[in-house]
């Protein structure tokens, strides 16, 4: 398994869990992109500029991250109404 942090309980926040996933999911997409392969870490031109601006990327991110906290709220809120119709 590639990420073997996923197979097991984190004893962490669900905030600290959630930006896990997402890191990990940033190094899927990244392994990917380079086809899986490990030359990119030799690469000069993969180096991050620490003066480019990356705000769009973390503005997008943090919309999406608050859509999906609506929606996972919206199905535990549905699944609890659920329930207690059925007791």
């Amino acid at each position: 398994m590639r990420f073997p942090i996923l197979k097991c309980a984190l004893h962490c926040s669900i905030k600290t869990q959630t930006d896990i996933v997402l890191a990990i999911c940033v190094v899927h997409n990244f392994i990917k992109r380079n086809n899986g392969a490990d030359q990119w870490l030799n690469e000069e031109s993969m180096k991050v500029n620490p003066s480019d601006n990356y705000g769009e990327d973390v503005l997008s991110l943090n919309e999406r991250r608050r859509a999906g906290n609506v929606k996972r709220n919206q199905i535990v809120q549905a699944m609890l109404d659920d329930y207690l119709v059925y007791i």
